[in-house]
């Protein structure tokens, strides 16, 4: 799976986008896949709901994604796996670094739509399988 590195940041040298700004400039790749999440770090309100499903190992629909990143003040860390309805495992990932910049890995669709709205793009400097739970990796689609 290929990957790429999202750095853009604001004239304050802070990020300039959150998972809000991913799922929605993927919008149909989102909505397409329902999701699991791992290790989340998320500020606001939707903190303890992300807590409970990144504990949980639950596949849910994009549409709770969606609501819980709408709802954070900021996602810190953390892995969100989406894999389409017939897929063992994830066909796109997201990963919040630190809050520093995102990785995304997926097929040539929606990184190409990435590449094209951000700005400072950059090959990932992961993997798509550094530090990614068993459950995930043994399965993944390549």
């Amino acid at each position: 799976m290929q990957g790429i590195a999202i750095h853009d940041s604001a004239t304050q040298g802070v990020l300039a986008l959150d998972l809000r700004d991913l799922l929605a400039c993927l919008d149909d790749q989102i909505g397409a896949r329902e999701w699991s999440c791992h290790h989340t770090d998320v500020r606001g309100p939707s903190f303890e709901q992300c807590n409970q499903w990144s504990a949980s190992g639950e596949w849910l629909p994009a549409s709770r994604l969606i609501e819980a990143a709408q709802r954070a003040d900021q996602v810190v860390g953390g892995d969100f796996y989406g894999r389409r309805a017939g897929e063992v495992g994830p066909s796109l990932i997201i990963k919040a670094v630190d809050s520093s910049y995102w990785e995304v890995f997926g097929d040539a669709v929606c990184l190409n739509r990435l590449r094209a709205r951000f700005d400072d793009v950059r090959a990932a400097r992961y993997a798509w399988d550094h530090d990614v739970p068993e459950r995930f990796r043994a399965k993944a689609d390549r």
